[in-house]
């Protein structure tokens, strides 16, 4: 009976662990559609206005006193701009970072592997 009960253990800790992979797959690939469907309505908006839009909530970033970049985190506000659904992260349904210097822009988010991310950019002039 003790070894039934052991041999039951271990393959239960084997099959949770392979599980949680699972789990940590789906969810990046559910912030790698995420990305993409904020990348596709990011330069459909593009086309259609010629601008790329700075929100008033904006953090401004600099280098050696220089402006580099505006970001901000993308809510529900700034969805409506790009005149799409609120996606947000699916772990803890956290924002995506949105960067730009009014020529390209850019959404960056991590994923759960190891310290790996995916970053979608795009220029134009």
């Amino acid at each position: 009976m003790i070894i039934v009960i052991v041999i039951l253990a271990i393959l239960s800790t084997i099959w949770f662990i392979s599980f949680q992979s699972y789990i940590k797959d789906a969810r990046n690939t559910n912030r790698i559609q995420n990305l993409s469907l904020i990348s596709n309505s990011i330069d459909l908006f593009l086309i259609k206005s010629n601008i790329l839009p700075i929100p008033k909530d904006r953090v401004d970033l600099y280098l050696s006193w220089k402006l580099i970049w505006y970001q901000w985190v993308l809510t529900n506000e700034h969805f409506q701009i790009f005149n799409m659904p609120n996606v947000t992260d699916p772990l803890d349904r956290s924002n995506y970072l949105y960067y730009t210097d009014k020529k390209k822009w850019q959404v960056l988010w991590y994923l759960e592997w190891e310290d790996l991310y995916y970053l979608n950019s795009t220029k134009y002039n």
